[in-house]
């Protein structure tokens, strides 16, 4: 592991989602430390959300991380965990990375590896009757998002809303068959890992394709992928998925387990960087 000052791993700097106590970035890392992890690439401690949001977003002086940066051994690998829309703010030159990147690729798509964007479990997982079709509870924070409320605002058995209290956002992701699930801000949403924690069936809404893990377990076993040029079908795909409930049901625990819990992705993290084609 790179030896860098503490400075870079500002902590909570944004309880996000909601009594999220800890993002994946500052979990991976203390349990690195914890059971004093071996990797042969070298792992970059930084804590890139939380530091760049205390650097205005980035806008900020990014100089002293950037220079931390430049003088990295060139001809040593390395390796690195963000949960930041935008991905690495900071120039990467011809450094030999792998970004586990679990918001957006930013300007380093060849360098990153999509992973679940995740968060500590909140959510009642106890048998609720799915008395909503499908919900979606949120800002429209892009296109993608101002084109579900024009549709599918009115509709029967629809539940679309800006957003509400987080216990009521809870008991209506609880309560819905279907969570819609479209991008925001970054290229994909938490509503991926918070529907499955409820036991609601994810409906991923896209424009630019950022599927975690892709390469490790397929989404469609637990979920749905819709592009945005077919958001005018999602009642037909969803009414014509309805007979595969039970088979999303049983894939999602294991799937959760191993790729959107916080211990089950570090652990599936590890696996990848002891594969022999990324070493």
């Amino acid at each position: 592991m790179l030896k860098i000052n503490e400075n870079f791993r500002p902590r909570n700097i944004l309880e996000y989602p909601p009594n999220n106590k800890q993002t994946f970035e500052e979990y991976f890392y203390d349990q690195y430390i914890i059971n004093n992890t071996i990797t042969d690439r070298i792992y970059i401690p930084v804590f890139w959300t939380n530091y760049y949001i205390s650097k205005n977003y980035g806008q900020a002086e990014l100089s002293e991380l950037q220079e931390i940066l430049d003088n990295l051994d060139r001809n040593k690998k390395y390796f690195t965990i963000i949960q930041y829309d935008d991905n690495i703010l900071n120039n990467l030159k011809d450094l030999d990375i792998i970004i586990f990147a679990q918001g957006g690729y930013g300007n380093f798509k060849d360098k990153s590896y999509a992973i679940s964007l995740n968060c500590q479990a909140n959510y009642n997982t106890n048998t609720i009757d799915k008395n909503i079709f499908a919900s979606f509870i949120g800002r429209q924070t892009h296109p993608i998002r101002s084109m579900i409320f024009d549709q599918f605002k009115h509709k029967e058995n629809y539940f679309i809303s800006n957003p509400i209290d987080y216990d009521s956002y809870r008991d209506i992701m609880n309560r819905s068959l279907f969570s819609l699930c479209p991008r925001g801000y970054g290229l994909t949403s938490f509503r991926i890992c918070e529907s499955l924690q409820c036991g609601s069936i994810p409906v991923y809404i896209y424009d630019n394709e950022f599927i975690p893990f892709k390469n490790e377990f397929e989404f469609n076993k637990i979920g749905i992928l819709i592009k945005q040029n077919d958001i005018q079908y999602i009642d037909e795909i969803l009414m014509s998925n309805k007979n595969n409930i039970k088979i999303f049901n049983e894939n999602r625990k294991n799937i959760y387990d191993k790729y959107f819990n916080y211990s089950g992705t570090k652990n599936s993290i590890l696996e990848i960087l002891n594969q022999k084609h990324i070493k």
